[in-house]
């Protein structure tokens, strides 16, 4: 048996290697490896947050209104922005309104927005509070509902919504209506 190993020992050898090599070779290719992939929550990759940012609108190249928010969270897919701590102007040819708000929304396929929480309009000769105020961008119209209170002038005015088209220089006032003027 040694006579013959070592006639043929490199032979043996060289075939013993192609034959690990093959099997190597085979369970490579016929096997295939588990992968595991962690599922990610793509929900909260659809959420950008922005500290200290502003949203505005323009029409005809004039700014219509500007709003600053402390923190804005934007969902990417159903394009709405939760504003809080908010501050911003409303321009029309009647003046500028200053508008202060807890937190809000925008909604940019709309434009529309909904201020809440402790809600304050001020205006030239102006002071008007209410528990949210609504920006209708496709009727240019501000609505203020719930408890709302407007110091216009020499005038007090109470009621549960307010309607104005032009910086409330003219307004609409309905649900328990009050309208008190000092003389």
């Amino acid at each position: 048996m040694m006579k013959i190993w070592r006639q043929y020992k490199n032979t043996i050898l060289v075939i013993a290697g192609i034959c690990v090599l093959g099997g190597a070779a085979c369970w490579a290719v016929l096997t295939k490896p588990v992968v595991h992939i962690k599922k990610q929550d793509l929900s909260a990759a659809k959420i950008m947050e922005y500290t200290g940012n502003t949203i505005k609108e323009e029409k005809n190249g004039k700014l219509v209104w500007e709003l600053k928010a402390k923190h804005i969270k934007v969902n990417s897919v159903d394009k709405i922005a939760k504003l809080q701590i908010v501050s911003g102007e409303y321009h029309s040819p009647q003046g500028v309104l200053i508008i202060k708000a807890d937190n809000g929304t925008y909604n940019q396929q709309n434009q529309n927005i909904s201020l809440q929480g402790k809600v304050v309009v001020l205006g030239k000769d102006m002071h008007l509070e209410a528990d949210k105020f609504q920006w209708q961008a496709d009727k240019s119209i501000l609505i203020g509902v719930g408890n709302v209170k407007i110091t216009y002038k020499n005038m007090l005015a109470t009621g549960e919504k307010i309607e104005s088209e032009n910086s409330f220089s003219d307004f609409k006032l309905s649900g328990n209506a009050h309208i008190v003027k000092e003389e």
